[in-house]
């Protein structure tokens, strides 16, 4: 990577870290998956602009409904530009460091999945993948909300003994 770019880089990412935050979330009644890197700011469409020409994605225009003024949006969707965005940033994320490691395993889990299917024609996804990305998204937004530790390893706990209980169920 060129200096200049390294440069870029982590400017975007240490701006990513304070401002930016990371969704995972079910879309649609199929349970597809989709995740999406995002940053809302009142002022400094500049730097939106410059994520935008690193990561890809759109920026946009949002009211507020509170005080009825308007506040930039960046907006990356595609699971395999995320998932390059994290891998450029990640060495100068300090914050969002856990939530990146868990968001590139989730784009792993959706790309993988996409190869297999193709647009909804395929077979569906298996319960155990359904539950291996409602349980990384239950991650991303534990740590976005950021919950201690104990809470997270609790729902984690909570997911594997509801996975053990079902197996148990089909067995009888």
């Amino acid at each position: 990577m060129k200096r200049d770019k390294k440069s870029l880089v982590s400017y975007t990412a240490g701006y990513f870290d304070g401002e930016g935050y990371i969704h995972g979330r079910k879309r649609g009644s199929k349970g597809n998956y989709n995740i999406s890197l995002e940053i809302d700011c009142r002022y400094g469409k500049d730097s939106l602009n410059l994520m935008c020409s690193l990561y890809g994605g759109y920026v946009g225009i949002r009211y507020s409904n509170r005080d009825e003024k308007c506040f930039y949006h960046w907006h990356l969707l595609d699971a395999q530009k995320v998932k390059r965005s994290l891998k450029l940033m990640y060495p100068f994320l300090r914050e969002k460091k856990v939530q990146a490691e868990i968001g590139m395993r989730l784009c792993d889990r959706i790309i993988v999945g996409k190869r297999k299917r193709i647009w909804g024609r395929g077979n569906a996804l298996s319960d155990h993948e359904l539950e291996k990305r409602s349980g990384l998204a239950l991650i991303l937004r534990n740590l976005k909300w950021k919950l201690p530790k104990e809470l997270i390893e609790q729902e984690q706990t909570r997911a594997e003994t509801k996975r053990v209980d079902t197996s148990k169920e089909v067995n009888r």
